[in-house]
């Protein structure tokens, strides 16, 4: 929210379908973080716009390169949604 007074303030000016993805145990970029943002985006009306998945790792941030086969369909999705 960096230049913004608020997270709604800053996802305002986003025109682009969002996939969030968060992973379980990840103690970095908790899941919470995720949902935050989808929570914000749908009560700015936008609840097409943004897509929210968590997917169950133990394996916390590291998770996205071990275990992609568990989230891979939702990045093959939102693209193939992008080329229709």
């Amino acid at each position: 929210t960096r230049n913004y007074d608020s997270l709604a303030d800053s996802l305002r000016h986003i025109k682009s379908k969002l996939t969030l993805i968060s992973f379980k145990e990840d103690k970095l970029f908790r899941p919470r973080e995720m949902e935050e943002i989808r929570d914000t985006l749908i009560n700015l009306g936008r609840s097409e716009q943004v897509k929210y998945v968590c997917v169950d790792s133990d394996y916390g941030h590291d998770a996205f390169l071990i275990e992609y086969d568990k989230f891979d369909f939702y990045i093959k999705k939102a693209l193939e949604e992008k080329i229709r």
